[in-house]
């Protein structure tokens, strides 16, 4: 299973998914000791749970490192950098599940009251998993669930479910008794609102869409849709849906017959050579060179 990586100046990952809009990466993870594309510091919005099947890995957080052997694992909170590393001489095998935040607000009650004050600065950067208690072992065998159910695309009902067993109780044991002061999603960052505006995007991306209309579909200002997204996201609404377009042409690529010009209006972008252009940009390489890559497209589509 898998998603690309692409790793910015500042150490940020910026994580694609396997399955568009539903923002959940799991991965089994088979490394050797010339692995080094997970050796270095980095973090991400997203929110990270380990499980070591095999070996161990050695996981470096907020100046202490600890060492994960089989059976053990850690939830990483969102924006906390990080590095992971193996733990030995031999390889190691991992489940890793990572998930933005935005897929557990379901409503902004459950978001201010039980999702951003996990997220807060004074939540713990991390938890180590050692199946010592009923809710560790349920943290623990949810991660290697998740990575079940999400090879195929039947699962994605189901591995939600899952992830919200985890995230009750991993909310009950992360957070002091008192459960934290609800977080009020201060400058209207709030992670429902971004989903609203991400779900117009995919929806409605082969239309003319403008900024004002994807902040018009969250009932936001135009600066304040920015600010979501760049605080979020890591790019702004536009960027994002240049990018939801190019996906969905890389698709139609991968499986029609349709000509480059076709797909061009049918993803919503004005001029092919401002789609080839973009498409380079994005893939390096053209719309036509991906197809022969990724295979033949599928016969009469």
């Amino acid at each position: 299973m898998g998603a690309d990586i692409t790793v910015r100046e500042d150490g940020r990952r910026i994580l694609t998914y396997k399955y568009g809009g539903h923002p959940v990466r799991a991965e089994r993870l088979q490394l050797s000791p010339l692995a080094s594309e997970w050796a270095g510091p980095h973090w991400h919005e997203e929110l990270e749970f380990v499980r070591v099947e095999s070996g161990s890995l050695l996981l470096e957080l907020d100046g202490q490192s600890h060492r994960l052997e089989k059976g053990e694992g850690a939830f990483i909170n969102a924006r906390r950098g990080h590095q992971v590393s193996l733990g030995g001489q031999e390889g190691c095998q991992a489940l890793l599940v990572q998930l933005h935040p935005m897929l557990l607000c379901a409503s902004r009650r459950i978001e201010e009251n039980y999702v951003l004050p996990c997220l807060s600065s004074s939540a713990p950067p991390y938890l180590l998993l050692g199946g010592g208690s009923p809710w560790q072992c349920q943290m623990l065998e949810g991660v290697g669930e998740v990575c079940r159910l999400l090879e195929t695309e039947e699962g994605v009902l189901e591995s939600q479910a899952v992830l919200l067993h985890m995230w009750t109780a991993l909310y009950k044991n992360l957070l002091p008794k008192d459960g934290g002061a609800p977080h009020g999603g201060a400058k209207g960052r709030r992670l429902t609102l971004l989903k609203v505006m991400m779900e117009y995007v995919q929806q409605n991306y082969p239309q003319k869409i403008r900024l004002e209309d994807i902040a018009r579909a969250g009932g936001v200002h135009k600066t304040s849709c920015s600010e979501m997204f760049k605080y979020y996201l890591g790019e702004s609404p536009i960027s994002y849906l240049t990018k939801y377009r190019l996906r969905a042409g890389a698709q139609l690529l991968r499986s029609t017959n349709a000509s480059v010009t076709d797909i061009t209006y049918a993803v919503g972008f004005a001029s092919a050579s401002y789609f080839v252009r973009a498409f380079r940009e994005q893939y390096h390489c053209t719309p036509l060179q991906y197809r022969a890559c990724t295979g033949e497209p599928l016969p009469g589509a």
